[in-house]
């Protein structure tokens, strides 16, 4: 896919995005730096980003996800 075509798929999620996706993207970037993103200690490329967080909207849209303070309940037995 083209980076002009992600990008306008990037943008559309951001406009049509509640608080909670904001956020969710936010995080993924905000330490981003032009360097490799790294998962499982393998680069992957923008266009795997960008599916990797539409997947992840999905999942919060359908309700798939739990709160911050059950996922520090959960931590704490880890």
């Amino acid at each position: 896919m083209e980076n002009s075509v992600l990008k306008e798929k990037l943008h559309q999620v951001i406009e049509n995005g509640d608080e909670r996706l904001l956020e969710l993207l936010y995080e993924v970037v905000k330490d981003f730096d032009k360097q490799e993103i790294i998962f499982l200690g393998e680069p992957f490329s923008s266009s795997q980003l960008i599916q990797r967080i539409m997947l992840a909207k999905a999942r919060v849209d359908k309700g798939e996800f739990i709160s911050m303070k059950e996922l520090e309940k959960e931590s704490e037995n880890w």
